[in-house]
């Protein structure tokens, strides 16, 4: 069975901005005169254009794309917020959506008082509200609150309880967007131990993600939205490939970019400081420029620098987080390491062998005074890479290994 279909779906917004002038019969004259009356494209942002989609019962499916692809308005037409502008949407069996922070929440209201407006809202009756209630209640740990205004909540608290009645009422197909991210470590647990249930009962999800390991994770399918328009429907995993490639490609220009711009320098006090890291190169073992690199492999990071004076005792810090912002290394040049710079040069961090797993990596670099630790200049999170594992292996980092067979299978 299909839960969702889209046929041919688009959706535009008018860009309110093109019309602030003044709107008297002679401005509309004179701007007809000067021809800048200007066509429907200048007027509108096209959100999404003619979105072709079928999902079957009991999909997870992922939708990837960089802020402003079109992933919300997705979930929100699904959701029956929005109204395409055209084409057609079936969507089939209850649906319950986890789209913005605090979206139908009253600000004045109490938690419970919230919670019977948003589950009468989804369809439920007053008395399969009070069946539900503790339950939603206990998920979303507010017990002491529950009967305080939700303008006095935190954001994690929304999202506890905004999450906890859109999966407590039993939905056929839940919507998640991004707002999960808000929560903590034990809240986004709790949150897929309740998706993977759903996926055991054969609900219908639809999930919204900057985090491609969780899209991998959990998804089955997926589908990449770029500018309103979907570049690809497929597997979670060739989906997100798909994806990552795409934003390496991008990353070779804004690399190649970066290589030939000077940033500018840090003015601390009135002075400008005497050393400034100009870029870096992300290299293989062969020295050849490369930001992708397979897992294992040799990589090296040559930090470029520039001095107006003599500069004693510098030392470089390199720092590497995935691209969902987990910490993944960090380096740290040795006190004495360099006697002094005077003037342009380059020092290189060398990775025998780098074992992230298959993703994207952000590369922060630092120069210091090795004795005060005052920073003279850092990037942070400026330049990226991608590592491939062919092997598929899940997790931060891989591990070499071997696997042993002894018995009659040998």
């Amino acid at each position: 069975m299909i839960a969702i279909k889209l046929e041919n779906v688009s959706k535009k917004f008018r860009r309110y901005s093109q019309f602030k002038k003044p709107t008297t019969f002679k401005s509309a004259l004179v701007d007809l005169i000067k021809g800048r009356s200007g066509s429907e494209d200048d007027q509108y942002l096209n959100a999404l254009k003619n979105i072709d989609l079928e999902v079957a019962q009991g999909t997870t499916l992922g939708v990837i794309g960089k802020n402003g692809s079109g992933k919300s308005t997705l979930l929100k037409i699904l959701a029956g917020i929005y109204r395409p502008n055209s084409g057609k949407v079936e969507v089939s069996g209850r649906v319950s959506a986890l789209i913005e922070l605090g979206a139908g929440f009253h600000p004045e209201l109490s938690g419970k008082e919230n919670i019977f407006i948003n589950g009468m809202i989804l369809g439920l009756s007053r008395k399969e509200i009070r069946q539900k209630f503790d339950e939603i209640v206990a998920f979303a740990e507010l017990a002491e609150f529950i009967d305080a205004p939700v303008r006095t909540y935190s954001s994690g608290m929304y999202a506890r309880l905004g999450f906890s009645v859109a999966v407590n009422v039993n939905p056929d197909i839940l919507l998640v967007d991004e707002v999960l991210a808000v929560g903590d470590e034990g809240f986004q647990k709790r949150c897929l131990e309740r998706i993977n249930m759903f996926k055991s009962e054969k609900k219908t999800i639809v999930l919204v993600s900057h985090s491609m390991d969780m899209i991998k994770r959990v998804c089955e399918k997926a589908i990449f939205l770029d500018s309103g328009s979907m570049v690809e429907y497929g597997s979670a995993d060739q989906v997100v490939e798909s994806y990552l490639s795409d934003e390496i490609s991008k990353d070779k220009i804004r690399l190649k970019a970066l290589s030939q711009k000077e940033f500018p320098q840090h003015i601390k006090e009135g002075k400008t400081e005497p050393i400034k890291i100009v870029g870096i190169d992300i290299m293989d073992k062969t020295g050849m420029n490369k930001i992708i690199l397979q897992n294992g492999e040799k990589m090296i990071l040559r930090i470029k620098y520039s001095c107006t004076a003599k500069v004693y005792d510098p030392i470089f810090r390199v720092g590497i987080h995935r691209d969902d912002g987990i910490h993944m290394t960090g380096f740290v040049m040795k006190k004495g390491f360099i006697e002094f710079i005077d003037k342009e040069g380059f020092v290189d961090l060398e990775i025998e062998n780098i074992w992230f797993n298959s993703g994207v990596y952000l590369v922060s670099i630092a120069v210091a005074d090795g004795k005060t630790q005052h920073i003279y200049d850092r990037h942070l999170n400026a330049y990226r890479f991608r590592i491939i594992n062919k092997e598929q292996e899940h997790g931060l980092v891989s591990q070499m290994h071997r696997w042993n067979v002894y018995g009659s299978n040998r």
